[in-house]
């Protein structure tokens, strides 16, 4: 019993991670957006140089939330390592497992679009504090990323019991659409590579 009240609270905790990557993917959209235009507007109209303000203001701020969201996501990884696999063929709890895999699938797909689009707001920032300030957010959800295959690991490791296999490699594995290449500590797209 105490397994599947472990399976349930990993499903809330689950469900309400994505939710909050659905809210960043939201905001890193409209952020986006927002540099699109940015980029297509011209210099020096004053109601531009405001626009400019608030959406390094903006910027700061969803990197904070990218961050914090970080930290939460951390220990996600060490909520699932701490549940026990089924003993026998029990199906509650394997219907329970079934669904956490699914839920961490649906996780990885929505973390892989978010690092695509922090990406491309990447590459259409012109100015260096913008770009600076988004590479900065592509860091931080290149390290959730990272941590992303621990969980993969964990949900693999329940499912692998659940079946009875011996556990397999991780299957879910986060890859981002534009390839990021190790320059120092820091990825860089090949597009981005020769650009300041």
């Amino acid at each position: 019993m105490d397994q599947i009240l472990a399976l349930q609270q990993a499903e809330i905790k689950l469900s309400d991670v994505s939710g909050r990557v659905v809210v960043l993917s939201c905001m890193l959209e409209d952020l986006l957006f927002r540099a699109q235009r940015m980029a297509r507007a011209a210099t020096g109209d004053p109601a531009a140089e405001a626009a400019r303000a608030a959406f390094a203001g903006d910027l700061r701020a969803l990197r904070r939330d990218v961050h914090s969201f970080g930290r939460d996501y951390a220990g996600l990884a060490a909520a699932l390592s701490g549940i026990e696999p089924p003993a026998g063929p029990d199906e509650p709890s394997a219907a329970r497992v079934r669904t956490v895999r699914r839920l961490t699938a649906r996780l990885h797909r929505s973390l892989a679009t978010l690092l695509d689009q922090a990406v491309l707001a990447h590459r259409h920032m012109r100015e260096a504090e913008h770009k600076a300030q988004a590479w900065g957010l592509v860091e931080e959800l290149g390290n959730v990323s990272q941590q992303a295959e621990t969980l993969a690991a964990e949900a693999n490791r329940l499912l692998a019991a659940e079946s009875g296999k011996a556990p397999a490699e991780p299957t879910l594995r986060l890859r981002a659409a534009i390839p990021l290449r190790p320059v120092g500590r820091l990825l860089v797209s090949p597009q981005d590579a020769g650009t300041p």
